[in-house]
């Protein structure tokens, strides 16, 4: 498996400066107003006070927002993108914390949208025209937790992430599709060669048939036929032996049908213990037999 880190980066704090600076504008003007409706005498009681309690409200909103925006200022946030996981840190002026390790398998969800009401990455009327199309990158579990990265996060660069753990996710899940399929093989493969002889020796057969190999190796005068890549290139029984892989019909034609090999005697079916010794016409007909059964019905 390859073992590359994608990286990504998300500092919040030029954002967070520039809500700060709209904000404290909007409510200058805001306040300015309400004195100079009061100097002008041009607004009655009532909406003066409705005016006054407004802008209370309105700069008790802002300090809640300057309060969470105080929390995150120093947030750097850190995303790596791994083998099979994704890993988050949070760094800020003391520290630098590893905040979530995500199993690919765990994610059913990736999704790009608006933080929650009252967060300082909400999009509202205090936002500076620069950062209004922010939004956060948020991974739904299968646990129900949503994660987030990304305060102020912008489009492209959260476009960006969520494709590139898609396709990190997808990779990760053919692999192991792979590896999974591989290792289901090869415990087949054992199966296969621990049966008995007479059923090894059918059952290889049929997969040089279907795989259209043939396995041969030559130790002095014995000349043995095995059937099975997988089996071939990972059980540990043939590990110190040289296997010749030769197409099927190249050997059929070239040696299974030359009338002066047909009394040959080949091994086949060899598992490190034992194999089944046939004469190579023999040999032949059996394996007729399987690709052609109708020809020997009754």
């Amino acid at each position: 498996m390859k073992n590359e880190t994608l990286y990504f980066l998300c500092d919040s704090r030029y954002f967070l400066k520039e809500l700060k600076k709209i904000s404290k504008k909007f409510l200058i003007f805001f306040f300015l107003g309400i004195l100079l409706l009061i100097y002008q005498q041009r607004s009655s009681l009532i909406n003066i006070i409705i005016a006054l309690f407004s802008y209370l409200l309105l700069l008790l909103i802002v300090v809640i927002r300057y309060n969470r925006c105080e929390k995150y200022e120093y947030i750097i946030e850190e995303l790596f993108i791994k083998e099979d996981k994704i890993i988050i840190f949070h760094v800020n002026k003391k520290k630098r914390i590893e905040k979530y390790r995500i199993e690919f398998d765990e994610i059913v969800d990736l999704e790009y949208k608006d933080g929650f009401f009252l967060n300082p990455y909400n999009q509202d009327i205090f936002f500076h025209k620069h950062i209004e199309k922010c939004r956060l990158l948020k991974k739904k579990l299968k646990s129900k937790k949503v994660v987030s990265f990304g305060y102020f996060l912008e489009e492209k660069e959260g476009r960006k992430i969520i494709k590139a753990i898609k396709e990190s996710k997808e990779n990760y899940e053919k692999i192991q599709k792979e590896i999974k399929e591989f290792q289901e093989n090869k415990r087949n493969s054992e199966l296969l060669y621990n049966k008995a002889l007479e059923e090894r020796y059918q059952e290889i057969l049929k997969k040089i048939i279907e795989e259209e190999n043939f396995y041969i190796s030559q130790i002095k005068e014995r000349l043995m036929i095995n059937g099975s890549k997988i089996a071939i290139e990972n059980l540990e029984i043939f590990k110190n032996m040289e296997w010749e892989e030769v197409n099927f019909y190249t050997f059929y034609v070239n040696f299974l049908s030359k009338k002066e090999n047909a009394d040959k005697v080949i091994e086949v079916a060899y598992n490190g213990e034992d194999s089944k010794k046939v004469k190579v016409s023999e040999l032949r007909e059996d394996i007729n037999r399987i690709r052609y059964p109708q020809d020997y019905e009754n």
